[in-house]
């Protein structure tokens, strides 16, 4: 039961991190993004990030119930 949040987890973290490095390695560089780039890149933000904290509570709760 495990598995599948643990996929879900893994995926928006790697999305989530390549879209912050896609914007800081082009900052670094002063090259400048088109706007929908960065418009691409903050919704990828906006579903990442609560995807990311809802499966790292729910893993949370699964090692918590197996220890119990």
């Amino acid at each position: 039961m495990e598995e599948k949040p643990r996929k879900i987890w893994s995926i928006s973290l790697l999305v989530i991190s390549i879209a912050a490095l896609t914007i800081n390695v082009c900052d670094l560089a002063s090259v400048e993004l088109p706007v929908i780039v960065k418009a691409v890149c903050a919704a990828v933000f906006a579903v990442g990030v609560p995807a990311a904290a809802y499966t790292t509570v729910r893993l949370f709760k699964l090692r918590k119930a197996r220890k119990d």
